[in-house]
Protein backbone atom coordinates (compact mmCIF):
# COMPACT_ATOMS: atom_id res chain seq x y z
CA UNK A 1 0.00 0.00 0.00
CA UNK A 2 1.64 2.92 -1.04
CA UNK A 3 1.51 6.19 0.78
CA UNK A 4 -1.31 8.18 -0.45
CA UNK A 5 -3.38 5.62 0.24
CA UNK A 6 -1.80 5.13 3.98
CA UNK A 7 -2.61 8.57 4.94
CA UNK A 8 -6.19 7.95 3.25
CA UNK A 9 -7.00 4.74 5.54
CA UNK A 10 -5.32 7.29 8.49
CA UNK A 11 -8.52 9.56 7.78
CA UNK A 12 -11.00 7.00 8.02
CA UNK A 13 -9.62 6.40 11.53
CA UNK A 14 -9.21 9.74 12.45
CA UNK A 15 -13.52 10.32 11.62
CA UNK A 16 -14.57 8.18 15.05
CA UNK A 17 -11.33 9.77 16.94
CA UNK A 18 -12.82 13.26 16.11
CA UNK A 19 -15.93 12.13 17.85
CA UNK A 20 -14.69 10.36 20.83
CA UNK A 21 -12.34 13.77 21.03
CA UNK A 22 -15.12 16.46 20.76
CA UNK A 23 -17.95 13.98 22.82
CA UNK A 24 -15.07 14.00 25.75
CA UNK A 25 -16.93 16.56 28.26
CA UNK A 26 -14.56 15.30 31.11
CA UNK A 27 -11.73 17.20 29.26
CA UNK A 28 -11.84 20.73 29.40
CA UNK A 29 -10.12 21.48 26.32
CA UNK A 30 -12.38 19.01 24.07
CA UNK A 31 -13.12 21.28 21.42
CA UNK A 32 -9.60 22.21 20.97
CA UNK A 33 -8.80 18.96 20.76
CA UNK A 34 -11.62 18.09 18.13
CA UNK A 35 -10.03 20.79 16.45
CA UNK A 36 -6.81 19.58 15.80
CA UNK A 37 -8.38 16.58 15.19
CA UNK A 38 -10.41 17.54 12.39
CA UNK A 39 -7.14 19.83 11.22
CA UNK A 40 -5.06 16.95 10.79
CA UNK A 41 -7.52 15.10 8.74
CA UNK A 42 -7.81 18.31 6.51
CA UNK A 43 -3.86 18.29 6.33
CA UNK A 44 -3.63 14.43 5.30
CA UNK A 45 -6.81 15.30 2.81
CA UNK A 46 -5.19 17.68 1.02
CA UNK A 47 -1.26 15.94 0.86
CA UNK A 48 -2.88 12.51 -0.19
CA UNK A 49 -4.21 13.83 -3.04
CA UNK A 50 -0.84 16.22 -4.18
CA UNK A 51 1.31 13.11 -3.43
CA UNK A 52 -0.46 11.17 -5.67
CA UNK A 53 -0.98 13.12 -7.95
CA UNK A 54 2.85 14.06 -8.39
CA UNK A 55 4.46 10.88 -8.79
CA UNK A 56 1.85 9.23 -10.30
CA UNK A 57 0.46 6.85 -7.29
CA UNK A 58 -3.50 7.38 -7.89
CA UNK A 59 -4.78 3.75 -7.63
CA UNK A 60 -7.98 1.89 -7.59
CA UNK A 61 -8.20 1.38 -3.95
CA UNK A 62 -7.52 5.46 -3.29
CA UNK A 63 -9.90 6.21 -5.63
CA UNK A 64 -12.79 4.47 -3.73
CA UNK A 65 -11.74 5.43 -0.24
CA UNK A 66 -11.03 8.69 -0.75
CA UNK A 67 -14.43 10.07 -1.08
CA UNK A 68 -15.25 7.83 1.60
CA UNK A 69 -12.64 9.22 3.81
CA UNK A 70 -13.62 12.80 2.89
CA UNK A 71 -17.62 11.87 3.65
CA UNK A 72 -17.04 10.60 6.86
CA UNK A 73 -15.00 13.43 8.70
CA UNK A 74 -17.49 15.83 7.38
CA UNK A 75 -20.36 13.67 8.17
CA UNK A 76 -18.98 13.54 11.74
CA UNK A 77 -19.03 17.21 12.54
CA UNK A 78 -22.51 18.00 11.12
CA UNK A 79 -24.07 15.18 13.16
CA UNK A 80 -22.35 16.73 16.15
CA UNK A 81 -23.36 19.98 15.38
CA UNK A 82 -26.92 18.75 15.47
CA UNK A 83 -26.68 16.69 18.66
CA UNK A 84 -25.50 19.63 20.17
CA UNK A 85 -28.11 21.95 19.33
CA UNK A 86 -26.04 24.47 16.90
CA UNK A 87 -27.83 24.20 13.97
CA UNK A 88 -31.30 22.63 12.45
CA UNK A 89 -30.97 18.64 11.02
CA UNK A 90 -31.92 20.59 7.75
CA UNK A 91 -28.63 21.75 7.38
CA UNK A 92 -26.57 18.21 7.24
CA UNK A 93 -29.72 17.31 5.20
CA UNK A 94 -28.86 19.32 2.29
CA UNK A 95 -25.20 18.50 2.59
CA UNK A 96 -25.58 14.63 2.90
CA UNK A 97 -28.14 15.32 -0.04
CA UNK A 98 -25.91 16.85 -2.70
CA UNK A 99 -23.51 13.96 -2.26
CA UNK A 100 -25.92 11.35 -2.46
CA UNK A 101 -26.90 13.41 -5.91
CA UNK A 102 -23.11 13.43 -6.79
CA UNK A 103 -22.84 9.96 -6.04
CA UNK A 104 -25.62 9.52 -9.06
CA UNK A 105 -24.31 12.06 -11.36
CA UNK A 106 -20.57 10.23 -11.16
CA UNK A 107 -22.36 6.97 -11.65
CA UNK A 108 -23.90 8.05 -14.37
CA UNK A 109 -20.90 9.53 -15.77
CA UNK A 110 -18.58 6.86 -15.08
CA UNK A 111 -21.12 4.73 -17.10
CA UNK A 112 -20.96 6.72 -20.17
CA UNK A 113 -16.94 7.29 -20.40
CA UNK A 114 -17.42 11.03 -18.71
CA UNK A 115 -15.20 11.94 -16.08
CA UNK A 116 -16.34 15.27 -13.29
CA UNK A 117 -13.02 17.10 -12.64
CA UNK A 118 -13.73 18.95 -9.13
CA UNK A 119 -14.30 22.68 -10.10
CA UNK A 120 -14.64 26.28 -8.66
CA UNK A 121 -18.05 25.77 -6.38
CA UNK A 122 -16.71 22.09 -5.20
CA UNK A 123 -13.72 23.69 -3.80
CA UNK A 124 -15.30 26.43 -2.32
CA UNK A 125 -17.82 24.39 -0.37
CA UNK A 126 -14.75 21.86 0.50
CA UNK A 127 -12.96 24.96 1.82
CA UNK A 128 -15.89 26.44 3.03
CA UNK A 129 -17.19 22.99 5.01
CA UNK A 130 -13.82 23.03 6.72
CA UNK A 131 -12.95 26.88 7.63
CA UNK A 132 -16.79 26.39 9.20
CA UNK A 133 -15.80 23.49 11.53
CA UNK A 134 -12.36 24.65 12.75
CA UNK A 135 -13.89 28.02 13.60
CA UNK A 136 -17.14 27.15 15.49
CA UNK A 137 -15.56 24.35 17.61
CA UNK A 138 -12.33 26.86 18.54
CA UNK A 139 -15.06 29.56 19.10
CA UNK A 140 -17.14 27.28 20.98
CA UNK A 141 -13.58 26.32 23.53
CA UNK A 142 -13.21 29.80 23.87
CA UNK A 143 -16.32 31.54 23.95
CA UNK A 144 -16.24 32.27 27.52
CA UNK A 145 -13.00 34.00 27.56
CA UNK A 146 -13.97 36.13 24.67
CA UNK A 147 -17.35 37.01 26.31
CA UNK A 148 -19.18 36.30 23.64
CA UNK A 149 -23.10 35.85 24.14
CA UNK A 150 -25.05 32.80 23.37
CA UNK A 151 -27.21 34.61 21.14
CA UNK A 152 -24.17 36.07 19.29
CA UNK A 153 -22.56 32.25 18.94
CA UNK A 154 -26.33 30.81 17.79
CA UNK A 155 -26.04 33.58 14.95
CA UNK A 156 -22.51 32.81 13.73
CA UNK A 157 -23.37 28.63 13.74
CA UNK A 158 -26.72 30.11 12.28
CA UNK A 159 -24.80 32.09 8.96
CA UNK A 160 -22.05 29.40 8.68
CA UNK A 161 -23.78 26.61 8.65
CA UNK A 162 -26.16 27.56 6.40
CA UNK A 163 -23.92 28.91 3.91
CA UNK A 164 -21.75 25.84 3.90
CA UNK A 165 -25.40 24.63 2.85
CA UNK A 166 -25.89 26.76 -0.05
CA UNK A 167 -22.38 26.35 -1.28
CA UNK A 168 -22.83 22.36 -1.16
CA UNK A 169 -26.22 22.79 -3.35
CA UNK A 170 -25.02 25.22 -6.12
CA UNK A 171 -21.57 23.12 -6.10
CA UNK A 172 -24.24 19.95 -7.00
CA UNK A 173 -26.09 22.57 -9.60
CA UNK A 174 -23.34 23.19 -11.12
CA UNK A 175 -21.70 19.58 -10.82
CA UNK A 176 -24.90 18.51 -13.11
CA UNK A 177 -24.65 21.08 -15.62
CA UNK A 178 -21.04 20.13 -16.10
CA UNK A 179 -22.33 17.04 -16.80
CA UNK A 180 -24.86 17.69 -19.44
CA UNK A 181 -22.30 20.20 -21.40
CA UNK A 182 -19.94 17.29 -21.34
CA UNK A 183 -22.44 14.75 -21.97
CA UNK A 184 -23.20 13.40 -25.60
CA UNK A 185 -26.67 12.94 -27.15
CA UNK A 186 -26.71 9.97 -27.21
CA UNK A 187 -25.87 9.18 -23.56
CA UNK A 188 -27.10 11.63 -21.59
CA UNK A 189 -28.69 14.40 -22.87
CA UNK A 190 -32.59 13.58 -24.48
CA UNK A 191 -32.62 14.33 -28.38
CA UNK A 192 -35.22 16.94 -29.35
CA UNK A 193 -35.84 17.59 -32.90
CA UNK A 194 -39.04 19.77 -34.36
CA UNK A 195 -40.49 18.35 -37.59
CA UNK A 196 -41.27 22.31 -39.00
CA UNK A 197 -43.42 21.08 -41.68
CA UNK A 198 -45.60 19.20 -39.26
CA UNK A 199 -46.89 22.29 -37.81
CA UNK A 200 -50.12 23.69 -39.14
CA UNK A 201 -50.22 27.61 -40.04
CA UNK A 202 -52.62 29.65 -37.27
CA UNK A 203 -55.25 29.91 -39.41
CA UNK A 204 -58.18 32.64 -38.60
CA UNK A 205 -60.33 31.28 -36.17
CA UNK A 206 -57.95 28.49 -35.41
CA UNK A 207 -58.46 27.82 -31.53
CA UNK A 208 -54.96 27.62 -28.94
CA UNK A 209 -56.39 24.26 -28.10
CA UNK A 210 -57.01 22.93 -31.54
CA UNK A 211 -52.97 24.52 -32.47
CA UNK A 212 -51.03 23.22 -29.24
CA UNK A 213 -51.84 19.28 -29.98
CA UNK A 214 -50.48 19.46 -33.70
CA UNK A 215 -46.93 21.54 -32.10
CA UNK A 216 -46.69 18.91 -29.68
CA UNK A 217 -47.15 15.78 -32.39
CA UNK A 218 -44.06 17.71 -34.33
CA UNK A 219 -42.00 17.43 -31.10
CA UNK A 220 -39.80 14.47 -30.80
CA UNK A 221 -38.08 13.80 -27.77
CA UNK A 222 -35.83 10.66 -27.83
CA UNK A 223 -34.26 9.84 -24.48
CA UNK A 224 -31.12 7.88 -24.33
CA UNK A 225 -30.91 4.83 -22.11
CA UNK A 226 -28.16 5.94 -20.36
CA UNK A 227 -30.75 9.15 -19.03
CA UNK A 228 -33.00 6.40 -17.68
CA UNK A 229 -30.63 4.99 -15.67
CA UNK A 230 -29.93 8.28 -13.95
CA UNK A 231 -33.51 8.59 -13.25
CA UNK A 232 -33.55 4.83 -11.73
CA UNK A 233 -30.55 5.56 -9.58
CA UNK A 234 -31.24 8.84 -8.53
CA UNK A 235 -34.52 7.60 -6.90
CA UNK A 236 -33.40 4.58 -5.37
CA UNK A 237 -30.25 6.26 -4.35
CA UNK A 238 -31.51 9.78 -3.73
CA UNK A 239 -34.67 8.83 -2.19
CA UNK A 240 -34.27 6.22 0.23
CA UNK A 241 -31.40 7.77 1.23
CA UNK A 242 -32.59 11.04 2.19
CA UNK A 243 -35.69 9.49 4.09
CA UNK A 244 -33.59 7.52 6.20
CA UNK A 245 -31.25 10.39 6.84
CA UNK A 246 -34.02 12.89 7.45
CA UNK A 247 -35.33 10.18 10.13
CA UNK A 248 -31.80 9.90 11.61
CA UNK A 249 -31.40 13.63 12.18
CA UNK A 250 -34.60 14.79 13.11
CA UNK A 251 -34.12 11.67 16.46
CA UNK A 252 -30.45 12.95 16.60
CA UNK A 253 -31.59 16.39 17.08
CA UNK A 254 -34.33 15.40 19.71
CA UNK A 255 -31.55 13.30 22.00
CA UNK A 256 -33.55 10.02 21.13
CA UNK A 257 -30.30 8.76 19.31
CA UNK A 258 -26.60 8.97 20.13
CA UNK A 259 -23.90 9.54 17.66
CA UNK A 260 -22.39 6.84 17.19
CA UNK A 261 -25.07 4.64 15.93
CA UNK A 262 -26.11 7.43 13.26
CA UNK A 263 -22.63 7.89 12.18
CA UNK A 264 -21.72 3.82 11.33
CA UNK A 265 -25.00 3.57 9.56
CA UNK A 266 -24.08 6.65 6.92
CA UNK A 267 -20.30 5.32 7.00
CA UNK A 268 -22.04 2.28 5.56
CA UNK A 269 -23.79 3.93 3.23
CA UNK A 270 -21.34 5.91 1.86
CA UNK A 271 -18.92 2.53 1.51
CA UNK A 272 -21.62 0.90 -0.70
CA UNK A 273 -22.25 4.16 -2.88
CA UNK A 274 -18.46 4.26 -3.48
CA UNK A 275 -18.49 0.98 -4.21
CA UNK A 276 -21.18 1.27 -6.76
CA UNK A 277 -19.06 3.99 -8.58
CA UNK A 278 -16.28 2.45 -8.65
CA UNK A 279 -17.75 -1.07 -10.08
CA UNK A 280 -19.71 1.29 -13.03
CA UNK A 281 -16.46 2.92 -13.43
CA UNK A 282 -14.69 0.00 -14.46
CA UNK A 283 -18.14 -1.59 -16.51
CA UNK A 284 -19.08 -4.21 -14.15
CA UNK A 285 -22.25 -3.51 -11.54
CA UNK A 286 -22.60 -5.03 -8.02
CA UNK A 287 -25.45 -6.80 -6.97
CA UNK A 288 -28.56 -4.77 -6.56
CA UNK A 289 -30.91 -7.26 -4.49
CA UNK A 290 -29.35 -7.22 -1.18
CA UNK A 291 -28.88 -3.50 -0.89
CA UNK A 292 -32.43 -3.13 -2.09
CA UNK A 293 -33.91 -5.71 0.60
CA UNK A 294 -31.28 -3.51 3.57
CA UNK A 295 -33.26 -0.27 2.04
CA UNK A 296 -36.42 -2.40 2.87
CA UNK A 297 -34.89 -3.30 6.42
CA UNK A 298 -34.50 0.61 6.48
CA UNK A 299 -37.99 1.45 5.78
CA UNK A 300 -39.37 -0.68 8.31
CA UNK A 301 -37.29 0.63 10.92
CA UNK A 302 -37.86 4.25 10.23
CA UNK A 303 -41.16 3.18 10.78
CA UNK A 304 -40.98 2.15 13.87
CA UNK A 305 -39.25 4.82 14.96
CA UNK A 306 -41.52 7.20 13.78
CA UNK A 307 -44.37 4.76 15.90
CA UNK A 308 -41.85 5.15 18.62
CA UNK A 309 -41.40 8.68 18.65
CA UNK A 310 -45.72 8.96 18.34
CA UNK A 311 -46.88 6.97 20.67
CA UNK A 312 -43.95 5.79 22.61
CA UNK A 313 -43.94 8.72 25.27
CA UNK A 314 -47.45 6.78 26.58
CA UNK A 315 -46.05 3.78 27.57
CA UNK A 316 -41.79 4.50 28.04
CA UNK A 317 -39.54 6.70 30.36
CA UNK A 318 -37.28 9.11 28.29
CA UNK A 319 -34.47 6.83 28.86
CA UNK A 320 -36.24 3.71 28.16
CA UNK A 321 -37.36 5.51 24.86
CA UNK A 322 -34.10 6.46 23.90
CA UNK A 323 -32.36 2.97 24.76
CA UNK A 324 -35.65 1.47 22.28
CA UNK A 325 -34.36 3.93 19.55
CA UNK A 326 -30.84 3.13 19.58
CA UNK A 327 -31.49 -0.65 19.96
CA UNK A 328 -33.82 -0.36 16.70
CA UNK A 329 -30.99 1.84 15.03
CA UNK A 330 -28.49 -0.51 15.93
CA UNK A 331 -30.10 -3.12 14.30
CA UNK A 332 -30.92 -1.12 11.01
CA UNK A 333 -27.05 -1.20 11.01
CA UNK A 334 -26.50 -4.63 11.32
CA UNK A 335 -28.70 -5.01 8.71
CA UNK A 336 -26.89 -3.05 6.32
CA UNK A 337 -23.72 -4.75 7.39
CA UNK A 338 -25.12 -7.86 6.49
CA UNK A 339 -26.13 -7.49 2.74
CA UNK A 340 -23.53 -4.96 2.26
CA UNK A 341 -20.85 -7.53 2.92
CA UNK A 342 -23.24 -9.57 0.20
CA UNK A 343 -22.82 -7.10 -2.02
CA UNK A 344 -18.92 -6.28 -1.69
CA UNK A 345 -18.60 -9.82 -2.46
CA UNK A 346 -18.48 -8.70 -5.52
CA UNK A 347 -15.27 -6.94 -5.03
CA UNK A 348 -13.63 -10.02 -6.53
CA UNK A 349 -14.55 -9.35 -10.26
CA UNK A 350 -13.26 -5.66 -9.82
CA UNK A 351 -9.42 -4.92 -10.44
CA UNK A 352 -8.65 -3.45 -7.27
CA UNK A 353 -4.92 -1.95 -7.35
CA UNK A 354 -3.03 -0.35 -3.46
Amino acid sequence: MNLPNKLTLLRVLMAPLFILAALWQGFEWHYLLAAAVFALAAVTDAADGIIARRYGLITTFGKFLDPVADKLVTTAAMLLFVYWGWCSYWVPLLVLAREYCMVCLRLTAARAGTVLPANLWGKIKTVLQMVTVLVLLLTAQFKTALGMPDWLFTLMCGVLLWSTAAAAVISGVSYFAALWRKGTPDTLRPEIRIDLPAIPKPAPGMKLREWLPAVAAALHIEEPLMLRQLRAIALEEIACSSVTAMTLLFFLERELLSVWPVFLLFGLEFCVASFRLLAAAQGKEPLSRPWRIARLCALLVVIALYLTALFGHHVFEPWQLSALSNTLLCVLCLAYCAFGFITIKFSRKIEMSY
